[in-house]
């Protein structure tokens, strides 16, 4: 209790919730005045896989993206608090969805650094502990109340659970310790299912160093860090569960798609790397090679001697907790390198808060203040040169052609499918199907035996809308399960021609369907 009563009437913690409150507020008073049209460009599509998933939720009573087949594509906590939310503003108002959602998100960010400044100050100085707003003033943190994805949860229970483990005054002895440890622990694995692993790194961390030290004091941290990975693994099984009751599979559709697509596709650090960048030094990713390379040289030896001379200390459990799980997710994400998004820099963000700290608490005293104002003046700036500057172009052109040009499922007999089907499948109310498998079940043993053609068949599917880069581009032809034959089959009908609206350097389409075509195909297969 004096532990939280220091938190809230500490006057820094305090002062930095104000002004990062402030400072995502802002931007999102900005952006939620835009015209629908417009504001679509900045939320991302896989946001309206949520909504259109829990549409069909609260209207038919089961996790579907069509009204059909069974999704489990989604993390669950984030999944029910969003059904929550569009319980009180209907599931159509998108535009109240994303204005609560927001606010929620403002107050989880806000919070969630705070909490993680508070965990610095305790092993390091506080010049380094500013290291958590230096995180989350980056321009990829700026962005992510906005985008109705389960980012910022992820992060309020990170910091959450690093907090409660590292705390020195928090003593596992107590049973509601124990219990607050592995309730974290659960939410956070139900949060998202990868989001353990800085919690596996602080266990794995102090586990070491208690081995390798008989001197230290780092028991209680190696034991707190147990339980709440206890409850991770507990977490985890529920996930599986909620599952396994959705579709009768253990596993979401989402990973095992993504998981065939690493297969085809290959191991590439590139960009998870290029994610990873963007949350502890976004500096030199916009200056030259001939700056990063003495830079990022001169930080490295300064962090290895730092690390020389504290040996098995509280400051170095930070900066390898830091070091394992910063570079854990970069590795991790490595295998999942063709749908890396921006809200997944929520793994990132307390492993690169740790990381900057060391970093920071390395460098020679008089040097600190010059590197902190560097980055963060640097990370503000950047904020502002792309304050209102669109993510997703390409969005309002998939947001007009489903309101304008896809009549109501009522009206037709059309049956429309897509791979980019999120925008599309909320605003079209056609009962759109997913061929991507990301929130349809029923696909993936279609799409990872290569055999996409008898699932148009079976289905009926008489229309598909879609980019043309969908049918041209080799990888995602490879990872879609068909193959370029397809454009055989189909006759375009309508096509957005607005070039600043493209993908791919390709427009969006609705094609008709040849189903006596797709037989032929399959039958020569």
């Amino acid at each position: 209790m004096d532990t939280l009563k220091d938190f809230i009437y500490s006057r820094k913690t305090k002062l930095l919730f104000i002004f990062l409150f402030i400072f995502y507020t802002a931007r999102a008073l900005l952006i939620g005045s835009y015209s629908s049209e417009h504001l679509i460009n900045f939320i991302p599509d896989d946001a309206f896989y949520y909504l259109n998933m829990v549409k069909h939720k609260i209207n038919d009573g089961f996790w579907s993206f069509d009204g059909s087949n069974p999704a489990t594509g989604f993390h669950i906590l984030f999944a029910y608090l969003l059904t929550a939310i569009a319980n009180l503003a209907s599931p159509e108002n998108w535009l109240t969805i994303f204005k609560i959602n927001t606010a929620i998100s403002i107050l989880f960010l806000s919070t969630a650094c705070t909490i993680i400044y508070k965990t610095i100050r305790w092993y390091f100085s506080e010049k380094a502990s500013v290291a958590a707003l230096a995180v989350f003033t980056t321009p990829v943190m700026l962005i992510q109340p906005t985008m109705i994805m389960e980012s910022s949860l992820v992060i309020l229970l990170a910091s959450l659970s690093s907090c409660t483990i590292l705390n020195p005054k928090i003593k596992s002895r107590y049973l509601s310790i124990k219990i607050a440890l592995i309730s974290l622990g659960i939410l956070t694995s139900l949060a998202r299912s990868d989001a353990a692993l800085t919690i596996g790194c602080i266990f794995l961390v102090s586990f070491t160093f208690c081995i390798l030290d008989k001197k230290n004091s780092l028991e209680e941290i190696r034991t707190k860090a147990l339980w709440a990975l206890s409850g991770t693994i507990i977490g985890l099984a529920l996930s599986f569960t909620h599952n396994y009751f959705v579709s009768g599979h253990i596993l979401q559709s989402s990973a095992h798609v993504k998981s065939f697509w690493s297969q085809i596709i290959g191991y590439n650090l590139e960009p998870s790397a290029r994610l990873a960048g963007l949350t502890i030094l976004p500096i030199a990713q916009k200056s030259s090679l001939a700056f990063q390379i003495p830079i990022l040289t001169l930080i490295s030896l300064s962090l290895l001697l730092f690390i020389k001379n504290n040996k098995f200390s509280n400051k170095n459990l930070i900066t390898f907790i830091g070091i394992f799980s910063f570079f854990g997710y970069l590795f991790f994400y490595g295998a999942n390198s063709q749908s890396i998004q921006y809200w997944y820099i929520s793994n990132f963000s307390i492993p690169a808060v740790f990381l900057l700290a060391s970093i920071i608490e390395s460098i020679p005293h008089k040097l600190k203040s010059i590197f902190l104002y560097v980055i963060i003046i640097f990370s503000i700036g950047s904020c502002l040169k792309n304050y209102t500057k669109p993510i997703y172009k390409n969005q309002q052109g998939m947001y007009l052609l489903a309101k304008n040009h896809m009549p109501p499922q009522t009206q037709n007999n059309r049956v429309y499918a897509s791979w980019n089907a999120g925008i599309l499948g909320y605003f079209s109310k056609t009962g759109l199907i997913n061929i991507d498998g990301l929130a349809n079940d029923s696909i993936v043993e279609y799409i990872t035996s290569g055999n996409l053609y008898q699932y148009l068949i079976n289905n009926k599917i008489t229309h598909i809308v879609d980019y043309e880069s969908m049918f041209t581009n080799q990888e995602l032809i490879v990872r879609g399960g068909y193959d370029e034959k397809i454009s055989d089959c189909l006759t375009l009908e309508y096509e957005d021609t607005e070039i600043d609206r493209n993908w791919m350097n390709t427009n969006i389409g609705i094609y008709d369907v040849d189903q006596l075509c797709l037989k032929d195909l399959l039958n020569k297969d």
